[in-house]
């Protein structure tokens, strides 16, 4: 196997990493419609208008996920962990300002998102 058929699958399977995680914070309620879930478990949903808007909302989830997270462990790694801790709240700032701006004209949902749901989101 070459170099590159491996720089491929490796690339490939972080790709899937991060929209797993994405995929985590959204679900599709009993009408078809899609619910979003900013902090997961720990909030409510806010029912999509339209596939634009979901597209929209998970490209900025992804995103969020794509550069905080190799940052806050970059640093971590390299600098220190207390380090790293300092860009938690910044990264938590535009995550929060970012998803507020997009969802603000939504509606809020009833439905909840449970551990279980969430996991399984995670995993298709």
């Amino acid at each position: 196997m070459g170099h590159g058929l491996i720089n491929v699958m490796h690339r490939e399977r972080i790709v899937g990493y991060f929209e797993g995680l994405t995929n985590g914070s959204f679900k599709k309620d009993k009408a078809g419609n899609t619910i979003f879930f900013p902090w997961g478990v720990l909030s409510g949903g806010k029912v999509l208008a339209d596939e634009q808007t979901e597209t929209k909302v998970r490209n900025f989830v992804n995103r969020c996920y794509k550069i905080s997270l190799p940052m806050i462990l970059g640093v971590g790694l390299i600098v220190g962990w207390a380090w790293s801790l300092l860009l938690v709240p910044v990264f938590g700032a535009w995550f929060y300002c970012g998803s507020k701006s997009l969802v603000s004209g939504c509606p809020d949902s009833e439905e909840k998102l449970t551990l279980k749901e969430g996991y399984a989101n995670s995993r298709n």
